[in-house]
């Protein structure tokens, strides 16, 4: 966002892509040891990285694609 002209400020998406990275991150740690099945666990991490993955395409696309705030 600085480098686009704007202000550091994590509104509502970027803190889900947040949130949802760190629970892929942790379902992809924790799967060996969850009660859950292990495949199942993999999934829902991978389902997770893409559902962060797109919320930053839909949020931030249009603020790398532009133009420049101006100040």
């Amino acid at each position: 966002l600085g480098h686009s002209g704007r202000a550091l400020v994590a509104d509502g998406p970027t803190t889900a892509m947040i949130a949802a990275i760190t629970l892929a991150a942790a379902l992809r740690v924790a799967a060996p040891v969850l009660p859950i099945d292990y495949d199942l666990t993999i999934v829902i991490a991978g389902l997770a990285w893409c559902l962060a993955f797109g919320l930053f395409i839909v949020d931030y696309g249009p603020i790398l694609l532009g133009p420049k705030a101006k100040i």
